[in-house]
């Protein structure tokens, strides 16, 4: 059993219990307030339709396959988990749920710089700052948790992970998004949009996402790689000083012998 099997657990189990938590407290607080605040009716029907969203759908099935494997790993039944399921495991969450995740940050930029471009205030009546902290941030410091936790040595081939997943998601968003401006609800999902859409840099808006995952995606092995160096350096480290120790004391009793 690897050494690092509870810190994922726990990790896993919080972020799950707090998205659960949170999602259906919004969603009474949603009933309670509808009617005595009809703004909320737009939010409501975007929903199902926001990157947040479909990201935390892309958290929770990872969350669940991955303590099906670790859960089985601690109970000494890893065997039992067919090779695929843990192929897949390692798969959807460097090619989905790190790069989603990382990208998703770029909400909290625009978020200081004016909420109401990516969550209007009015949305504080069904979520408080603590919800938006569980929806919009514990994902990504999640998703960093999980990285440097995971096995070394997995995925055993590196060169099976493709971006496939993830640009694909990234079209997803993109379709969603102009299909319900321009065939639904006649909206952009985001007042951001709004705000650039006649503005130069309004084609590059699509792209940001995408490029973020892009990054995030090439930047993990570089974050894993460190952090196992790290690791085994400080080992080394550690004997080193007692390798030291033990030639200090012998000379420390030579000098002694000697005078």
């Amino acid at each position: 059993m690897d050494k690092y099997i509870y810190h994922r657990v726990i990790g896993t189990s919080v972020t799950l219990t707090w998205l659960a938590l949170s999602t259906l407290y919004t969603h009474i607080e949603m009933d309670k307030h509808l009617p005595t605040h009809p703004e909320l009716q737009v939010f409501k029907d975007l929903s199902a339709r926001y990157n947040t969203v479909w990201n935390a759908v892309f958290l929770n099935i990872y969350g669940v396959v991955s303590l099906i494997c670790d859960l089985a790993q601690i109970k000494g039944g890893d065997k039992e988990v067919p090779h695929g399921v843990k192929k897949f495991r390692f798969k959807w969450f460097h090619e989905v749920v790190f790069p989603q995740m990382v990208a998703m940050s770029i909400f909290w930029p625009v978020y200081f710089f004016d909420r109401e471009l990516v969550f209007p205030a009015v949305v504080d009546i069904l979520m408080p700052p603590f919800g938006n902290f569980v929806f919009h941030g514990l994902p990504i410091l999640y998703v960093f948790w999980e990285l440097i936790h995971l096995p070394e040595d997995q995925p055993k081939n590196r060169s099976d992970i493709k971006k496939i997943y993830s640009i694909s998601i990234n079209a997803w968003f993109v379709f969603l998004t102009l299909y319900t401006k321009y065939v639904d609800l006649g909206v952009w999902m985001y007042e951001l949009l709004t705000f650039f859409e006649d503005s130069m840099v309004f084609p590059f808006m699509f792209t940001i996402v995408g490029l973020l995952s892009y990054i995030a995606f090439n930047a993990q092995w570089i974050i894993k790689d460190f952090v196992w160096k790290l690791r085994k350096f400080e080992k080394l480290t550690v004997k080193d000083i007692h390798f030291f120790k033990s030639v200090y004391k012998i000379y420390i009793q030579r000098e002694y012998k000697d005078n």
